[in-house]
């Protein structure tokens, strides 16, 4: 994933997210999360990682505009991933 990565629909945005957090192994948290914008953190404090993505002018697609790629934490079992979810 990387800034200026377009979605068609917010809902393709989220599921990206989810299957980007399983695939590297951390746990995320949505801290905005409505029809307009998606932002999440890593679930552990003081980790840089966040990604934040917005609707286009266009009012479809999304597109992510700020992404901070730093990882500072230990990687999760993805047994135990929170992200994960029968979708």
């Amino acid at each position: 994933m990387e800034v200026g990565t377009q979605f068609p629909i917010v809902r393709e945005c989220r599921n990206a997210l989810r299957q980007h957090c399983i695939l590297n192994e951390f746990d995320m948290n949505f801290t905005k999360n409505d029809k307009l914008r998606v932002t999440t953190k890593c679930e552990r404090p003081n980790c840089p990682w966040c990604i934040h993505a917005s609707i286009n002018p266009d009012g479809v697609t999304f597109e992510v505009k700020t992404l901070i790629k730093e990882y500072s934490c230990i990687r999760v079992n993805k047994i135990k991933n929170e992200t994960t979810n029968s979708s």
